[in-house]
């Protein structure tokens, strides 16, 4: 059942021809649900969604006060993931004649450059608006409010992650709050910070961050911890996912694609272009290297404020010359391990 059934909720979002019908619409509606809103939402709460939606007779104003709210922001984008996907059959015909292709008298189709930006405004739009459905909901549910999607694997909030969405994500690393490519960077974020951020700060301190950011109650010294964290999982996470940004496998095998106006092709970035942009994300200047030695002389100049890091077997003091960081593990000289 779709969560937009009229031209009329499209038209609160999007400019669209005024002889549009919704019947020309609604396969793609059905798509963008599937491909993109459903897995957004969770399973649970999509399905609790379309349930009310239907009792109300498809008028989000019949709904709950909290129903429509998140319903605003689930049919903006929506509206633009449906517009996407739309842009390359509108207007073309699949039957018995074949493939064919349809205009008015006083109309032509637009110029593929045009339709390019087009397709590429409509998936950053959409985008950008189902990060602040996710904010909203981040911001306003509760074991009362949007239950459903609180207690669901949705929420990343349950799972107590530091990198939790593609808002925080496109701090650090430049993926224009692209919530697809997000999608892609979630489990090798989730290793990271288990992992590796669970070695770096100590188990104690890691168990701790993770209790306070799924109860929502993070202590100043703790926010300021997990600001320095933060661009550490960010490159790491898109350090290791570069090379398989554009591999899909397939039957068919492993397919590494490639676009030139609209022909998927299996044309390779420069080797030496990805080389630089992963080298940018660990080097040592601008890297989360660099991160990392930033986040060690941060908690040797507030460990007084981190207790459970300074009573970790991971962290010891040397009594001289003072704080130490050290890669290797030694009997008689403890450290801060990684």
């Amino acid at each position: 059942m779709p969560l937009i059934t009229t031209i009329s909720e499209i038209k609160n979002y999007l400019s669209i021809d005024i002889n549009t019908r919704i019947e020309s619409l609604q396969p793609f509606i059905n798509e963008a649900e599937l491909l993109y809103i459903k897995d957004l939402l969770g399973a649970d709460f999509y399905a609790e969604l379309v349930a009310a939606y239907k009792t109300a007779n498809f008028v989000i104003d019949d709904m709950t006060d909290e129903q429509t709210a998140i319903m605003i922001y689930m049919q903006r984008a929506l509206s633009y993931y449906m517009a996407y996907l739309s842009i390359n059959q509108m207007g073309v015909n699949f039957g018995d004649m074949g493939i064919q292709q349809q205009f008015g008298e006083n109309s032509q189709p637009a110029p593929q450059w045009k339709v390019d930006k087009l397709m590429l405004s409509y998936i950053q739009q959409a985008d950008i608006h189902a990060e602040k459905m996710l904010q909203y909901l981040e911001e306003n549910a509760s074991p009362l409010t949007y239950a459903t999607w609180y207690n669901s694997t949705a929420n990343t909030k349950n799972e107590g992650w530091m990198v939790n969405s593609a808002i925080v994500a496109s701090q650090y690393i430049d993926i224009n709050n692209s919530r697809r490519i997000f999608l892609r960077l979630k489990k090798r974020i989730k290793d990271i910070e288990s992992s590796y951020i669970k070695r770096l700060i100590c188990a104690d301190q890691y168990n701790e961050l993770v209790t306070q950011i799924q109860a929502d109650s993070i202590s100043a010294e703790n926010q300021l911890l997990i600001d320095k964290l933060r661009p550490i999982i960010a490159k790491m996470a898109l350090y290791f996912t570069i090379p398989s940004l554009r591999i899909a496998i397939t039957d068919q095998g492993i397919m590494i694609y490639s676009s030139n106006d609209g022909i998927i092709s299996k044309q390779m970035a420069d080797k030496d272009q990805i080389k630089d942009l992963k080298e940018s994300l660990i080097d040592n200047e601008f890297g989360y290297k660099s991160d990392e030695t930033e986040l060690e002389e941060f908690i040797e100049a507030n460990i007084d404020d981190y207790p459970l890091i300074a009573a970790s077997d991971c962290y010891t003091i040397k009594t001289s010359p003072g704080p130490s960081w050290q890669v290797e593990n030694s009997s008689d000289n403890k450290h801060f391990s990684v």
